[in-house]
């Protein structure tokens, strides 16, 4: 719907990022009304995600437009980046062994 309004793909994505703020920022107050505090936690989620789009972006960039030789060490660089995030992200996770057998994580039966 937004394509009908903007041509231009860098309008057009500002337009989406700056919808989706909002609508984060209504939900966000939405639960605020309910008694449920995220401001904190949604304004940091929204710095992190802008931040890792830039730098994200910026490595495409690079890669796209830089010499043929440095898309290796750039992609060599994502993939180890990418291991360490997804190997460190998940220590709260409880293990499927730590359930009892017959039950999911859910606490219901099978």
């Amino acid at each position: 719907m937004l394509k009908w309004f903007f041509t231009d793909q860098l309008r057009l994505g500002l337009v989406q990022a700056a919808v989706a703020a909002l609508s984060a920022i209504v939900l966000v107050l939405l639960a605020r009304r309910r008694g449920v505090h995220l401001e904190k936690e949604t304004a940091v989620a929204m710095v992190r995600g802008v931040l890792q789009i830039v730098a994200v972006g910026s490595l495409l960039v690079l890669l796209l437009h830089g010499p043929k030789w440095s898309s290796v060490f750039l992609l060599a660089g994502m993939i180890v980046a990418a291991g360490a995030t997804s190997a460190d992200g998940r220590t709260d996770c409880p293990m499927l062994s730590e359930f009892p057998r017959g039950q999911s994580h859910s606490g219901r039966d099978r």
